[in-house]
């Protein structure tokens, strides 16, 4: 009979410092505070990793404390399902999305390599190579042909925008320069629907792709509204967390 207390659970935390400072409409950061989850059980390590920025409300010891009440539910996971087939047995919180990715992670994780598989045996195969963006916020300006440089290995840039007046002016200069087709992240940095819907007008002309998180995570009905007066598609990733979101 294996013993529940063969089984080992860790969090590791780490800062992941940024090459350049990274700014957002959310301000100015560094870096990102990750942690990673650890599972140790009958000789196989795995991991999984929650990312926690600061506008979400996790941190490194929210998930620490509610992987510490999972322990029962993964020890019957790992020594009586395959998780593949019974995700439904898979901890999950809504409360604590991303400890409840990293965890999710790790577990499958675990299973692939205790098969000797991995991960990607379990799911459908593509030919496909998914599109690379590359991300560059006005904090990169100064390095911008550091930037440049690592263009020729990306399909697409991701300009992020604050909702600032400077906007515009951000889009133009960055153009001036490239002419790799582009999207526009802005993380909610509008409150004022009527603003965005005019900025979004101005990147219509200079072709931008698509537009991303323009206005606020709950402002659902603003998004739709903006959706009605753009051809541009509307992204608002961070207004979903859980498939309930969708709903």
């Amino acid at each position: 009979m294996i013993k529940r207390t063969k089984l080992k659970i860790n969090v590791h935390p780490y800062f992941l410092e940024f090459i350049h400072p990274f700014a957002l409409a959310h301000g100015t950061r560094k870096g990102t505070q990750l942690a990673f989850v650890k599972i140790e059980f009958e000789g196989v390590v795995a991991y999984g990793e929650a990312s926690l920025p600061p506008y979400r409300k996790e941190t490194v010891d929210s998930v620490k404390k509610w992987i510490e009440t999972q322990k029962e539910q993964v020890f019957s996971l790992l020594t009586t399902n395959n998780p593949f087939k019974n995700n439904e047995l898979i901890p999950f919180s809504t409360e604590h999305p991303a400890a409840s990715c990293a965890l999710q992670s790790a577990i499958l994780h675990w299973y692939a390599i205790a098969n000797n598989k991995k991960l990607s045996d379990f799911f459908p195969p593509s030919n496909s190579t998914p599109a690379l963006t590359l991300t560059i916020t006005k904090n990169d300006y100064e390095f911008i042909e550091e930037k440049l440089n690592l263009a020729t290995h990306f399909n697409h840039f991701k300009l992020k925008l604050t909702g600032s007046n400077d906007d515009i002016d951000f889009v133009k200069a960055i153009r001036n320069k490239t002419q790799l087709s582009f999207c526009i992240d802005i993380n909610q940095g509008y409150s004022d629907k009527e603003k965005a819907i005019q900025l979004i007008s101005e990147l219509e002309k200079w072709q931008c792709i698509l537009i991303e998180q323009p206005l606020k995570d709950t402002d659902h009905e603003g998004h739709y509204w903006l959706k009605q007066r753009t051809h541009l598609p509307i992204i608002a990733d961070e207004s979903i967390c859980l498939l309930d979101d969708l709903i």
